[in-house]
Formats: C-alpha cells, structure tokens, sequence
C-alpha cells in the first residue's frame, strides 16, 4: 500500500484491536482520494487497513458515551479529548455498506493512545447502514 504522503502519526493500540491483537501499533492514512474515510493501517504490516469513518462527518446523532474505564485507558479527561472514528464494512455480495456503532474507535490523539470500545448499553447497532446516508 502506498502511504507516502500520508499524515503518519503512529498511535499506540496497548490491547490491539478485536481480532488483531498482536498489532498494536498504526497510523492514521488522511488522503483526499479516499475521503470520507480515513485508513487505520497496521505499522507493522500494511496487509492490515481498517477503513474508518470520524463520526462527525456525517453521523452527527453519533454521540456514544465512553465508558470512564475507557478514558482513564487513553489518558483522558472526557470525551472531548478523543477523536472517535466508527470501522466501516462493504458487503460485496449484497453491495451494502454499513457502520459499527457499536464499538467505536477512540484515539487520544495528543497522548497517541487508541482503543476500540465496546459499548455495553446496546444504545447502537453493529450494523448501522450508511446507505440512507450516503444518498
């Protein structure tokens, strides 16, 4: 994956992320030829590129409440402090694209910590279609 112009900040993931847990180490990939979305890349192996979607972009209802285990894990005072991105899914069978409220991605971006959380109050879906969105 050719990343050379990106902003490349790495952010510290001390448990991974779910299904990666021995990748604790990426970067954010901004480019203007993939917005909206942004790239979590993997540093330590490129094969690995989540596509995120920062959650005021377009889901501006998205408010989630971070847990203050969570916070206290990025070294924050609230959620002020973090960006919030949610991982987004392409269905090539069905050609639907959809969200994960449910476990947002949180970055501390200034102490270079992030963490997937999982909200435990069922406020969000796993599966939030964007394409009502998108349209």
């Amino acid at each position: 994956m050719d990343v050379g112009s990106a902003e490349q900040t790495v952010v510290h993931f001390p448990q991974g992320l779910p299904g990666f847990e021995e990748l604790t180490r990426f970067f954010l990939c901004e480019r203007d030829g993939l917005w909206p979305l942004t790239l979590l890349v993997a540093v330590d192996t490129a094969d690995v590129a989540l596509p995120l979607l920062r959650s005021g972009e377009f889901l501006t209802d998205y408010l989630p409440s971070i847990p203050a285990s969570d916070l206290r894990a990025l070294d924050a005072k609230g959620a002020e402090d973090l960006d919030l991105f949610v991982v987004v899914t392409f269905d090539r069978d069905s050609g639907s694209i959809s969200a994960n409220l449910m476990a947002p991605i949180c970055m501390n971006r200034a102490r270079r910590l992030g963490r997937q959380v999982v909200l435990a109050d069922g406020a969000y879906p796993l599966q939030y279609s964007l394409l009502p969105v998108c349209e």
